[in-house]
């Protein structure tokens, strides 16, 4: 959905197209918010051209544009007073544009009522000159300095609202490294407490070596020999018990001397 703000703003950067269609934007903004004022006023605008095409000062192909660009910046300027929180110049377009109304109104009624001389002189003059120009002119000035507050007002609310998400952002991101900054010792402990158990492991199996009973040193004997029955010859049991054999009684080496 579209906001105020977004509808009056115009970006530093704007094509002649979108300055285009601002220009219309504005003041349909002001049309379709507060149609029922745009009414009223419509009998003004109809004045304001009456009176300025009064004693042929303006021809109807300007004084119509004018009355229309009046309307058009009252418009305006109430679409800003709706959106600007110190809204000053934007009052000043309202109660310029109310008087103005009025004085047009009234002048071109007495136009009508043939009070005003066809050819005002002196004072007179001077004073309707003064009326077809100086509210037309205040009002150009007070909606240039309405428009600009409106726009130093909308760079404040973007300058905050960028501030607040960059908070967020910041505060996002100061969780998401804390949560990592978690994850990472409990990752780191339980590392350690990996390491810790097989250390520990490897302790045990080198104590259960250390205080293990050494295996018996069985002790080497030599061969019991014996010696031959017949020459006395050292004999293994082997060759004891082959000189033995069927009452033989006498080793290889007695059987060959």
């Amino acid at each position: 959905m579209t906001t105020t703000a977004q509808v009056l703003h115009l970006p530093a950067d704007a094509s002649r197209w979108e300055r285009l269609r601002h220009l219309l934007r504005v003041p349909w903004h002001g049309l379709r918010r507060n149609g029922n004022q745009a009414l009223i006023t419509f009998a003004a605008c109809f004045a304001a051209a009456m009176f300025s095409m009064q004693h042929d000062v303006f021809p109807v192909w300007v004084a119509v544009p004018l009355a229309v660009g009046f309307e058009w910046t009252y418009l305006a300027g109430i679409a800003l007073a709706g959106d600007t929180r110190k809204g000053v110049w934007a009052i000043l377009i309202s109660t310029t544009a109310m008087l103005t109304s009025m004085a047009f109104g009234m002048l071109y009624i007495l136009g009508v009522y043939k009070v005003i001389p066809e050819h005002p002189t002196g004072g007179l003059a001077i004073g309707l000159a003064a009326a077809h120009i100086v509210p037309i002119t205040l009002m150009s000035f007070f909606y240039a300095l309405a428009h600009r507050a409106h726009q130093a007002q909308w760079h404040q609310d973007e300058a905050e609202r960028s501030a607040r998400s960059q908070q967020i952002e910041d505060g996002q991101r100061a969780l998401t490294d804390k949560w990592r900054g978690e994850k990472l010792e409990i990752e780191i402990e339980r590392e350690r407490l990996s390491l810790e158990r097989e250390r520990l492991s490897l302790e045990q199996s080198r104590a259960q070596l250390t205080t293990a009973a050494p295996a018996p040193v069985r002790p080497i004997t030599a061969p019991t020999t014996r010696p031959c029955p017949k020459c006395g010859r050292p004999l293994s049991p082997q060759q004891y018990s082959n000189a033995c054999r069927r009452d033989r009684g006498y080793c290889t080496a007695c059987k060959f001397e």
